[in-house]
């Protein structure tokens, strides 16, 4: 993320986000009621006789006040819609509707009622940490899942699903439905490997498809970074048996995602066991917090997009921050999110048991 101007005494912050994480940060900043400014097309009308004719598309500055952002995961943008309080007067358009589509690469301002400090040490860590992600392809003959691994979890960008003729058919026929399949893959990876900045590929699957995806991509794109592995499936299951195969350890070593799942499945383990070490909904957690417990703690995403519980959130995160705790956030295209819900969307590890401190009460 890279910062461009942060006005704390009128709570307004420039910036310009540099990937998909920092797409997915802005998601959890804008808050409804937000003001948000940034270049937009718009298209022009116009009076032609007695009706309105549609003129062309015009690059654009307008403010919006939002009421709800959507994460567009295959294009790599964030949705923010809401009505116009700000545009040039020339186009008319001031309390109608608009939706924003906030983009790598392309500088928004964002004026809010209060920044937080939750708020501001996620932007300094976003413009300060160095971004490490991996492609995963899952892949069988007719049918491929394209996902990244980020620090903000696993996100599905998109699955390609192929007729491709059995070997009934002449040799020679089917291999050009498969060269064209696998081209086209490769044609989309290529171009989203590059558009992510990231790290490594690795390309999983049950057959064969892999090893010529990976053939081709090697002599297509030689400087890029590609790990074979084998998978069951060629869906979305195929990436996370992967990666609970452990394969982000071989290319980035930690993700704040992977710990994040870690802790998740530690609460689960001193559960079985009957281990006090942990409190999870938000009464647990809050009553943890006090008595300085909690050594890390995992948050749905949830729980930060609901406006009734947002502000008690975000309180706590800064007292168990304070007191040295480490948090993270966990979305809802992670693997173990639904786990974390049932928990009560937050959940965490203890330094120490609690139960006795507050056995009088």
């Amino acid at each position: 993320m890279k910062i461009i101007k942060l006005d704390l005494k009128k709570n307004i912050i420039t910036l310009v986000p540099e990937d998909f994480d920092d797409v997915y940060l802005l998601s959890l900043l804008i808050r409804p009621g937000d003001k948000v400014t940034s270049w937009t097309l718009r298209q022009m009308k116009f009076e032609a006789g007695e009706r309105k004719v549609r003129g062309e598309r015009v690059r654009v500055m307008i403010t919006i006040e939002a009421e709800s952002t959507e994460i567009d995961t295959f294009r790599g943008g964030l949705k923010v819609k809401g009505r116009i309080i700000e545009a040039p007067e020339w186009l008319h358009v001031e309390g109608k509707y608009h939706s924003l589509i906030l983009r790598p690469g392309f500088e928004v301002t964002i004026a809010k009622e209060e920044i937080t400090q939750f708020e501001l040490r996620r932007l300094e860590r976003a413009s300060k940490e160095k971004k490490r992600k991996i492609l995963i392809v899952a892949i069988d003959y007719g049918e491929a899942t394209i996902a990244v691994l980020s620090s903000t979890g696993v996100h599905e960008l998109m699955t390609i699903d192929r007729n491709i003729p059995g070997k009934s058919i002449e040799h020679s026929k089917r291999r050009k439905y498969i060269a064209k399949f696998l081209n086209e893959v490769m044609n989309i990876v290529e171009k989203i490997y590059n558009r992510e900045k990231v790290e490594a590929l690795v390309i999983a699957g049950p057959g064969l498809a892999k090893k010529e995806l990976e053939r081709m991509l090697r002599s297509h794109c030689p400087t890029m970074k590609v790990i074979i592995e084998d998978a069951t499936s060629s869906s979305i299951s195929g990436v996370y048996e992967v990666l609970r195969r452990g394969v982000e350890q071989k290319v980035l070593g930690y993700f704040e995602a992977i710990e994040a799942q870690k802790v998740i499945e530690e609460v689960l383990r001193r559960l079985s066991k009957g281990d006090n070490r942990v409190a999870y909904g938000l009464d647990d957690v809050k009553m943890a917090a006090k008595i300085g417990a909690i050594e890390t703690l995992v948050v749905s995403e949830g729980l930060f997009r609901d406006p009734t519980k947002y502000a008690e959130i975000v309180e706590l995160v800064d007292a168990i921050e304070r007191s040295g705790g480490r948090v993270l956030i966990m979305g809802r295209d992670f693997e173990l999110f639904q786990t974390l819900q049932s928990l009560g969307g937050i959940a965490a590890k203890l330094r120490f048991p609690i139960g006795h401190f507050f056995s009088k009460e």
